[in-house]
């Protein structure tokens, strides 16, 4: 795609952003912290912005790995939602900062030369290691699952906060919390990888063990990533890629429609929906910000002091701080949001780090996903990049299943039938 053409869609893109910000969300949902102070300053630096953001959208594009999907679920879900929320938001500094680091991290990814593979196992002994850490994974999880939930599958999402609950008052060893997205990320990756092989039972066996997946817990995404992976499998044609943006700005024109002629049930629906899916990382990025600012930062403390700590009081931790201080709830943990986390790290001084850092990690997926069918990484490029959106860097890495599963994907055989 040309640039000039890509630059008009993203115009349009921000334009349709802007539209759904001031008449769906902060309408409804304003009271959270979604404000109209609208500056015609950051307005028109937004698309000064943008002329830089569509030439490393390009790059990405044309570079074609599997990490660049991250990056366009990130650039399209975070970024450009960033802008408009900036927009209205008035605050100069965070624009600034949200802009370099957008632009550090893609800069920082796109320099990274060409993907090189290095094989360290023949074939055969990758297959060997592959199914001991895929079986090993799942099935302890499997096996947690029957222990504390039987083979009791549901599919009442009526009942997803109940089931949720009567989950979080078990008396679980703590490390299963830690397992649990690990062996879900495994589960339908290797439900994609069988489906590939053709192994009609081994297909049926993880899109059962997915389903118990779901019913440990009632994490919807579990149920919706079996159905995506069923969908890919079939329609799936990695030259779609590029019509990714098309499809957000179809999406949101459905929503304008609705918006403008809906019932109310049906706005404040949108906008729930809306506001959480492309609104709330900026958000609570935000608050980190503002918070963080003018107190003491973090210098990942909570991210590796811990492990020095005989006593750990998360509700110490700055998730719990953000919803006390910004939604009077002492209780709840928020997210992070994408750069929020970073910027309490090291305040200003994160966009010397956590830029190159997330590039060079985009380079290690790419490197395990190397000539892997593209089928087969797209789930999880898709999921680790709502991921990192959401959550801080370390714990998308570790306990989110970024490194595991990119271990998983590095031991996965290149050839079929193992040749």
């Amino acid at each position: 795609m040309k640039y000039f053409t890509l630059l008009i869609f993203f115009i349009i893109y921000k334009l349709s952003l802007d539209y759904l910000y001031v008449n769906s969300i902060s309408v409804h949902y304003g009271y959270l912290g979604y404000v109209r102070e609208f500056s015609h300053t950051i307005n028109n630096l937004s698309y000064v912005a943008i002329l830089f953001y569509t030439y490393f959208f390009k790059k990405i594009l044309e570079k074609d790995t599997p990490a660049s999907l991250i990056l366009m679920v990130i650039y399209l879900l975070y970024f450009l939602p960033n802008l408009t929320f900036c927009v209205y938001t008035n605050n100069f500094e965070f624009f600034l900062y949200s802009v370099i680091y957008c632009a550090m991290l893609f800069l920082f990814y796109i320099r990274y030369g060409k993907v090189k593979y290095y094989k360290i196992f023949d074939n055969s002994q990758s297959m060997i290691l592959f199914k001991i850490l895929l079986y090993t994974v799942v099935l302890m999880m499997i096996v947690f699952s029957v222990i504390y939930n039987g083979f009791n599958i549901k599919f009442d999402f009526e009942e997803v906060y109940e089931i949720r609950a009567k989950v979080s008052e078990l008396n679980m060893p703590s490390f299963i919390n830690y397992l649990r997205p690990i062996a879900s990320m495994f589960i339908t990756i290797s439900f994609m990888y069988y489906l590939i092989q053709k192994n009609v039972f081994l297909s049926c066996v993880f899109f059962f063990f997915g389903l118990m997946m779901y019913s440990f817990g009632a994490h919807k995404t579990d149920f919706v990533l079996l159905i995506l992976t069923i969908l890919i499998y079939f329609f799936y044609k990695k030259e779609y890629n590029k019509y990714l943006l098309h499809a957000f700005i179809g999406f949101n024109l459905i929503l304008i429609f609705f918006v403008e002629f809906g019932s109310e049930s049906v706005q404040i629906s949108i906008a729930g929906l809306y506001s959480r899916t492309y609104f709330t990382p900026t958000l609570l990025a935000y608050f980190h910000y503002d918070y963080f600012s003018t107190h003491e930062l973090l210098y990942l403390r909570e991210h590796f002091g811990h492990w020095f700590e005989t006593t750990v009081n998360h509700k110490n931790n700055s998730p719990y701080i953000i919803a006390a201080t910004y939604f009077n709830d002492p209780d709840m943990s928020s997210n992070t949001g994408l750069i929020g986390s970073d910027y309490a790290q090291f305040g200003w001084v994160s966009l010397l780090v956590f830029p190159l850092l997330r590039a060079f990690f985009f380079r290690v997926f790419d490197m395990s996903s190397f000539k892997l069918d593209a089928r087969i990484y797209l789930i999880s490029s898709f999921s680790f990049g709502a991921l990192f959106i959401n959550g801080a860097f370390f714990t998308a890495l570790i306990s989110g299943g970024f490194l595991a599963v990119c271990f998983l994907l590095y031991l996965m055989p290149r050839y079929k039938k193992n040749e």
